[in-house]
């Protein structure tokens, strides 16, 4: 019998405990040990960093010359998981994340990150969220490349005459496409 079948019928659980004792002392000696630190500063920064500015470079490649913005071009610092841009005009974020999808990239519109009720303080149906923390480098690419090319065929269709929108899109957000969360995966998801 291993280790881990054992924990359930353990003196902490069957004392009236819970696993969250279990767990605290395993967060208790990762901070301790400053083990939880040094794997942040040694593995994680790296990394976010890295996969940071792969994401940027990408969005400078493919996105900058086709109108996009980002909100803090000159940001000496920058922290979080996630890389926001405007949209070029006329570009709407719902039907982005509609034609990126259809191209296997799932990108977070903007919209689904207001405040229901609250949509005058910050507007977001402009805006794209691009995620960098989880997909390899590779991928963070790829998925930027496959955006620029939705956008570049979008507004080419713009100046065609046909507009930006497909046949029975007028109107149509992601509430109507299946509704919920759809969409929010960010740029870390394609096929």
């Amino acid at each position: 019998m291993s280790q881990l079948t054992l924990i359930p019928d353990s003196g902490t659980t069957a004392s009236g405990g819970a696993p969250s004792q279990l767990t605290s002392t395993y967060i208790t000696h990762l901070l301790t040990t400053n083990a939880l630190q040094h794997h942040i500063r040694t593995i994680l920064q790296p990394a976010y960093t890295s996969r940071y500015n792969t994401l940027l470079h990408a969005i400078s490649t493919y996105l900058l010359p086709l109108g996009f913005e980002l909100p803090q071009p000159h940001r000496e610092i920058v922290g979080g998981f996630f890389v926001w841009l405007a949209l070029p005009k006329p570009l709407t974020a719902d039907i982005l994340a509609r034609r990126c999808k259809d191209e296997g990239v799932i990108v977070a519109q903007g919209g689904v990150f207001e405040v229901p009720g609250d949509e005058e303080a910050a507007r977001f149906d402009g805006h794209i969220r691009l995620c960098f923390a989880w997909e390899e480098e590779w991928k963070l690419d790829e998925g930027v490349r496959r955006i620029g090319e939705v956008v570049r065929r979008m507004l080419e269709e713009g100046k065609g005459g046909r507009g930006l929108l497909e046949e029975g899109e007028a109107g149509r957000g992601v509430e109507e496409d299946g509704g919920g969360q759809e969409g929010v995966g960010d740029v870390d998801a394609f096929k």
